[in-house]
């Protein structure tokens, strides 16, 4: 429930030219989550025992939602949509365009901005979006098949490959923070490149698990391995959470986003459990590498379609909103440029 919410948030304040950096830049605390739990589960878990590991993050999540809970403002495009005579508004945007008269008379309206008026999908299936919302649904669901299927059994994978139970903790979560550094140079290539710079994490990722399939390998090359496999799919799972807000418009963005995440949440319930199923079942290790990688294969398919897509009819930007007062009609661009 966090993640669509946050990523519809996140798209909203970004300015354009930065959306997607700053989109995946604010979802690393996916990523740096995942590091810390690593951590504490190498450290604390001998010490204090596994309750820690539910103990600190809601320690944590709780302090968090105080903090949000004061500080964190609307978007301007939502206030614009559904508070247009918000006092809020007029303040925000007299501090971004200090030079504009603007007064309580003022009033804020963005064309064709029509309100959600249930969680029915077909919005999402009208316009361009008939084409993106197919291709964003597949790719959250194979991209998240192997990514959860790594993210549940990794720690597990690397012990099958012979890592000590430290080796293994550390190399996950080394592997999640290193994906902290691949997150911010996917989202810098996806800014410059489209959803294509996506294409390249995830074959990068495949590539690794492929290769820890090598026979002979030697612990320190399978912890290498299992950091660049483990690191670009996390980049993977950041890149689907900052591209899919870039494709819908603000009024069925939080839509978009929550679907499309459902679709990952169905396969994070079967993506484990099919890899558990095949450790289990004793298949030959590059048989069982093979069918977690595939998926990642299928998800690196689907970005190229989207890239495809998003520079034929998404890169130009949206419209321009209208900022209005009785006697002083002005256009503005509201929230691209927030």
């Amino acid at each position: 429930g966090i993640m669509p919410t946050a990523i519809a948030y996140l798209v909203e304040i970004a300015p354009k030219r930065f959306r997607v950096t700053m989109v995946m830049c604010g979802v690393l605390g996916f990523t740096t989550g995942i590091f810390a739990v690593g951590q504490v589960a190498a450290w604390l878990i001998p010490i204090w025992g596994w309750r820690v590991v539910f103990f600190l993050p809601a320690c944590v999540g709780l302090a968090l939602c105080v903090a949000l809970y004061f500080v964190l403002p609307e978007s301007l495009r939502y206030l614009t949509v559904h508070k247009p005579d918000s006092p809020e508004l007029r303040q925000r945007v007299q501090r971004l365009a200090p030079e504009l008269a603007i007064g309580e008379q003022t009033r804020f309206t963005m064309p064709v901005q029509p309100r959600a008026k249930s969680i029915s999908p077909k919005p999402l299936f009208q316009g361009n979006q008939r084409i993106v919302t197919p291709l964003l649904w597949a790719g959250y669901f194979f991209e998240a098949l192997t990514f959860m299927a790594l993210t549940n059994w990794f720690a597990v994978l690397m012990e099958t490959l012979k890592l000590t139970p430290l080796q293994a903790s550390l190399t996950y979560s080394y592997g999640a923070l290193l994906g902290v550094a691949c997150v911010v140079l996917v989202a810098w290539c996806f800014d410059k490149l489209g959803p294509i710079a996506v294409a390249g994490s995830i074959l990068l990722s495949s590539a690794g698990i492929l290769d820890l399939g090598i026979p002979g390998l030697s612990p320190t090359m399978i912890m290498v391995l299992g950091l660049l496999c483990f690191s670009f799919a996390q980049a993977c799972q950041g890149s689907f959470n900052g591209m899919v807000g870039v494709f819908y418009p603000t009024h069925i963005r939080g839509q978009g986003i929550g679907y499309a995440g459902a679709m990952g949440r169905l396969a994070q319930i079967i993506g484990p459990l099919v890899t558990g199923y095949l450790l289990s079942a004793l298949l030959p290790l590059q048989t069982t590498l093979i069918i977690v990688a595939t998926p990642f294969f299928i998800a690196a398919c689907i970005c190229i379609a989207l890239d495809i897509v998003y520079k034929r009819r998404f890169a130009g930007g949206e419209a321009a909103a209208v900022l209005a007062t009785p006697d002083h009609p002005v256009t503005a661009t509201v929230g691209a440029g927030e």
